[in-house]
């Protein structure tokens, strides 16, 4: 039986040491000597930083800390954003917290840290920039190295990735999302959008797709059309089909997957099963169900042929060690499915800039497509390059 600590102990731990907002050499410190106690190889040092931001509820603490009465729970973003806001602002204000900025070290080897955090009420670009690369500077003073950065597509996250280029989606694409590292000029760090939203947000523009009224998009790749409507007949076919449960193709598939509110939207499980294989199968099945009517369904069925290899890579638990990985051409097979589709809407010239909208997913998703493969790639090669040993 494994006896698992209790909440107090818990709280002992994560309170040794000061768990106070932005850059702390205590926490740094205890970063390093976990690892060092954990035995981390070389490479297990080297890894990403994932960040994220979350909204918490706005609240004022006041504590007595170090002898002094501190007001917890006002944003802090650092030295050089309260400078930045008092020249904007041609003031000083204090602003209460919204949202909580958090960023984790994610080795190799599978060693994961929380390193940093701040109260924010919602960070702007500049903001993430500035402590960005304050925490790579930091990791490597304590002996970690930094290849790649993964977020997901708010806002905010998006000018960030794009500060590295200019601005420009298409220098991103050519450097294959790889920017410059000033800190350590030959380890350039790569900006990958995070694969679960992807899948999310591609769910979401098939939602879109449709002949009502109300549908804001309708999907349209020279295979056919691509609409949710499909998602919907296809499941309840399954379902008058295969009245048991056990027996159905798509099996884990409920009404939450296909009518799903606003809350259910946010769940990463629910975009990938109506994108992975098995809604690949059960497209098929019902594609030779439907007879001569199944060919409008050769749309979607090449999108799913291209989604579910997406899913597939991306939940495989197995590691990757060569750049020759089936699983890496996979996705540029994948990918170059989702740029041939783009470049016949885009040169078609009867297409409107409207049309154009309509018939693609966003640009914002395509870009974030490009991002995930082409930037996974990169940090494969970089790999290699580092720790030919381990990646051969």
């Amino acid at each position: 039986m494994l006896v698992l600590p209790s909440r107090r102990l818990l709280q002992y731990y994560r309170n040794s040491v000061h768990q106070k907002p932005g850059f702390n050499d205590d926490i740094f410190r205890w970063m390093h000597e976990e690892a060092k106690s954990r035995n981390i190889p070389p490479h297990g040092m080297t890894g990403g930083i994932v960040f994220d931001e979350m909204s918490v509820q706005a609240d004022l603490q006041i504590i007595y800390l170090e002898g002094k009465v501190k007001i917890i729970g006002v944003v802090d973003m650092g030295d050089e954003s309260s400078a930045m806001q008092v020249l904007k602002e041609n003031r000083s204000t204090a602003r209460l917290a919204t949202h909580a900025l958090a960023f984790l070290f994610q080795g190799d080897c599978g060693f994961r840290f929380p390193f940093l955090h701040f109260p924010t009420a919602e960070a702007t670009a500049p903001d993430i920039y500035v402590n960005f690369w304050k925490a790579v500077c930091a990791l490597i003073e304590w002996g970690f190295r930094v290849t790649y950065s993964c977020f997901d597509g708010a806002v905010h996250n998006r000018s960030f990735l794009k500060m590295h280029f200019n601005g420009s989606d298409s220098l991103a694409v050519s450097s294959c999302f790889a920017a410059p590292n000033a800190y350590w000029p030959s380890l350039p760090v790569v900006m990958m959008m995070d694969p679960k939203h992807l899948f999310k947000k591609i769910r979401n523009n098939i939602m879109k797709s449709g002949f009502a009224p109300h549908s804001t998009r309708l999907l349209l790749h020279e295979a056919g059309y691509i609409t949710w409507d499909m998602w919907v007949k296809a499941y309840q076919w399954d379902q008058a089909a295969n009245h048991s449960e056990v027996a159905r193709i798509h099996h884990i598939l409920t009404d939450e997957h296909i009518w799903p509110n606003s809350g259910q939207k946010m769940r990463n499980h629910l975009a990938e099963d109506v994108l992975n294989k098995e809604m690949l199968h059960l497209f098929k099945a019902y594609q030779k169900a439907e007879g001569k009517n199944g060919k409008l369904l050769n749309g979607a069925i090449e999108l799913l042929e291209a989604t579910s290899i997406f899913i597939s890579n991306f939940t495989d638990s197995r590691p990757i060690t060569s750049i020759e990985d089936h699983r890496l051409k996979g996705n540029l097979e994948a990918l170059n499915w989702f740029l041939h589709w783009e470049e016949d809407v885009m040169s078609d010239e009867s297409n409107t800039a409207v049309m154009r909208k309509k018939k693609l997913i966003s640009q914002e998703t395509r870009f974030d497509i490009k991002s995930i493969i082409l930037g996974f790639n990169s940090i494969v090669k970089k790999k290699q390059e580092l720790y030919p040993i381990y990646y051969t």
